[in-house]
């Protein structure tokens, strides 16, 4: 592939503020920016590098030429009006097939763009890929709207709902120059009326995340970029990398039927074993993601029911039956078929959540992954909140120690970026917003928590805390007490103290508040979906879509 650098800009800001080096010989790490840049590239498996520097750059120019490198080296001396027209210049080098743009005062991590250029070259629908970030740093930042499965429905000089902004990295083809020639004989300029000619041109774009991108414009943003880099070295990276969130990411939904829709769109079947369907709100939950396209059907047990049942039959080429004796049979032949990779996700129906688990939890048969903590996530849609509200753990764990608390928040994380959120918003909940590590020992480990987000171990996210629930929820509370925090009073997820005050609030909004649930348990070789037996066929099917998009 090839891998081109626009370097043609004059640096005229940071000269102003009194930087003495071209932009592109500035050091980060002991490189010249530019060097840095290059040395990424040979790093992800270049066959040949092109740049553009401006005619007045004599010492960039001087230093490309005394590079030695092991593929070939293409430089153009020109000045240019804008980044579009520099990528103009370049254009008749880049034909040929793929290959991958950016501008030489872009900062990223080197494992960010290795990851993006193995989506890029994996993608065989895509036909470009735009590299995007939440990290905010451009003076104009150019909003990217994204729709589901990652593809990028608009670009937009106005915050448009969506957490990203263009990274100023485009993965490209033949196509895309044939698109940028026809923009230059048209006389637009800059590279974002480029893109949104991409998109009305018919081409397919797609967003890959990036995680922190600076961009180097100013004197202060140097030592922003080093930092960034430091961080990357030792290992505190703030890429998107964990490949469940980069399978499902999505542009971020706000409830159960937004849901529904990114998972229809997706067109996947997940295999549900399906425990002891006993009860007919099981079957009409199952029946219903059925008639979606969302499952293949294993039921365990009750082989009369689920042929008696005429929603269920009129699928029945999605539909398997395994015979089991009775509830604790069937749960052993579920969770023996998920130890074998047969399916994607387990459906409690009419038995205990005890009995299920003591299925998980066996020794010798059962799913448990190695190291890992058993635990409840909940996602609420509460009306007057807007968005999806995770909550931890109302159902299995009644104390969580260090450890577990640990564990859950990951977890909550990990769903959070399934539903397309990028840089969640993690509240520690207490009944206040005091650290008491005498009488109330786990608001000592929130101070631990939040000092290990700030240090990047939970990815991009956003952790803080204690704070009451009012406060973590509504941003004119957290105001009124004068209490600063990045969370804004929104947050994505509450991490509870223990199970009772989970539970308490979990019963507390459904019956006051109007809330639908969803809740399944983590930590297990697959997603378990255990909910009560007396719940809706609503509240069961929102918790079997939640299974689905964490399987």
């Amino acid at each position: 592939m090839k891998y081109a650098i626009i370097a043609a800009g004059e640096g005229s800001r940071l000269q102003q503020e009194g930087v003495a080096l071209p932009k592109p010989l500035v050091e980060l790490d002991g490189r010249p920016m530019i060097r840095r840049l290059i040395d990424i590239f040979l790093n992800c498996g270049a066959e040949e590098i092109c740049v553009i520097v401006n005619q007045e750059m004599r010492e960039v120019q001087d230093y490309l030429r005394s590079l030695q490198l092991p593929v070939p080296l293409r430089i153009a001396v020109q000045s240019t009006p804008s980044s579009m027209h520099s990528m103009g210049v370049l254009a008749p080098w880049l034909r040929g097939g793929r290959f991958v743009l950016t501008t030489v005062d872009t900062i990223f991590a080197e494992a960010a763009l290795r990851a993006y250029v193995e989506a890029f070259n994996a993608d065989t629908e895509a036909d470009d890929m735009m590299g995007v970030t939440d990290y905010v740093d451009d003076e104009k930042p150019l909003y990217v709207g994204v729709g589901p499965q990652g593809w990028i429905e608009s670009f937009d000089d106005a915050p448009n709902g969506s957490p990203f902004i263009s990274a100023g990295i485009y993965g490209l083809d033949d196509r895309a120059i044939d698109v940028l020639e026809d923009c230059l004989a048209s006389g637009a300029s800059r590279m974002r009326n480029f893109q949104r000619a991409l998109l009305a041109a018919g081409l397919k774009l797609k967003a890959k995340p990036f995680g922190k991108v600076i961009d180097v414009d100013h004197a202060s943003d140097i030592a922003v970029a080093k930092t960034l880099i430091n961080e990357n070295t030792n290992n505190h990276t703030n890429t998107i990398t964990d490949t469940k969130t980069l399978r499902t990411f999505m542009q971020h939904i706000k409830d159960f039927n937004e849901l529904e829709q990114a998972l229809i769109q997706k067109g996947e079947r997940k295999r549900a074993a399906i425990v002891w369907a006993q009860d007919a709100t099981t079957r009409a939950a199952a029946a219903r993601a059925l008639e979606k396209g969302l499952i293949e059907a294993i039921f365990c047990g009750c082989r009369a029911e689920i042929e008696a049942d005429e929603a269920l039959m009129a699928h029945k080429d999605h539909i398997t039956i395994v015979d089991a004796a009775d509830g604790d049979d069937a749960a052993a032949k579920a969770v023996a078929m998920a130890r074998r990779d047969e399916v994607d996700l387990i459906v409690k129906g009419m038995l205990n959540t005890d009995n299920i688990l003591r299925a998980v939890l066996n020794k010798e048969q059962g799913i448990l992954e190695k190291g890992a903590v058993l635990t409840h996530l909940t996602a609420a849609s509460i009306p007057a909140y807007g968005k999806l509200l995770m909550l931890t753990d109302v159902a299995v764990i009644p104390y969580p120690n260090d450890d577990q608390r640990v564990a859950q928040v990951r977890y909550a994380l990990d769903a959070l970026r399934a539903l397309g959120i990028a840089k969640p918003k993690v509240a520690l909940i207490h009944c206040s917003e005091k650290v008491d590590a005498r009488h109330f020992p786990f608001t000592g480990h929130y101070q631990t928590l939040k000092e290990q987000a700030e240090a990047g171990e939970f990815g991009e996210c956003i952790i803080d805390g204690p704070f009451d629930v009012k406060v973590a929820c509504n941003e004119a509370a957290m105001k009124k007490k004068h209490i600063p925090s990045p969370l804004e009073g929104y947050s994505d997820a509450l991490i509870f103290p223990d199970i009772e005050a989970g539970n308490t609030f979990y019963k507390t909004i459904t019956l006051f508040a109007g809330a639908d649930m969803a809740g399944w348990v983590v930590g297990a070789k697959v997603p378990i979906m255990v909910p009560s037996r007396g719940d809706s066929v609503d509240s069961k099917y929102h918790s079997l879509l939640m299974s689905i998009l964490n399987a």
